[in-house]
């Protein structure tokens, strides 16, 4: 959960506004990524049911653990539309494997007595907690830091931790739920 939300937070909420384009740009590619990532949802969903839970979620946290230092770098570097657009599009479709798998491995985490409450818990706090203070986290890293590229770090600790708890879980999509 921690790298599914923060990456959403910080790579579709925050960061068209950290390069400083304009905000109605920014709004668009914002709405542009989002339509990227809700469209790619169904594909990562069934691509998951056919190949496993595991590898794919795997891959959007390895992706999240390689792509943002260079994707905060070139925004920084160039401060361009098409730049901050790419990343966008980019950042959608790898969100939407959090998004298209994330629901089907939380519930079967838990079995079916308790799986709603579990899940609704473990969901609702990630949310809240790293996702929602996200944007903070990121102005206040750069601020205590100094350096423009600290979100990228955040993002990529956020996938580092998700990675090693994905690294723990069984794979259970070709298994029966409990």
């Amino acid at each position: 959960m921690i790298v599914w939300t923060v990456s959403l937070y910080v790579l579709l909420n925050y960061l068209p506004l950290f390069t400083g384009i304009n905000a109605s740009a920014a709004l668009w590619l914002n709405t542009l990524g989002l339509i990227v990532m809700t469209a790619s949802i169904p594909f990562w969903g069934a691509f998951s049911d056919r190949h496993g839970r595991k590898p794919i979620y795997a891959f959007g946290c390895i992706a999240f653990l390689v792509l943002p230092y260079p994707i905060f770098h070139l925004m920084l570097a160039y401060k361009s539309t098409w730049i901050v657009g790419a990343a966008q599009v980019i950042g959608g479709a790898l969100i939407g494997i959090f998004s298209g798998v994330g629901p089907a491995v939380l519930s079967e985490l838990f079995p079916t007595r308790i799986r709603t409450t579990w899940m609704s818990i473990g969901y609702g706090i990630a949310n809240a907690v790293f996702g929602g203070f996200a944007p903070m986290i990121s102005i206040a890293l750069i601020k205590a830091t100094g350096l423009p590229l600290s979100p990228a770090y955040f993002v990529m600790f956020a996938a580092l931790l998700s990675t090693i708890t994905v690294a723990t879980i069984k794979e259970t999509a070709h298994l029966p739920l409990q």
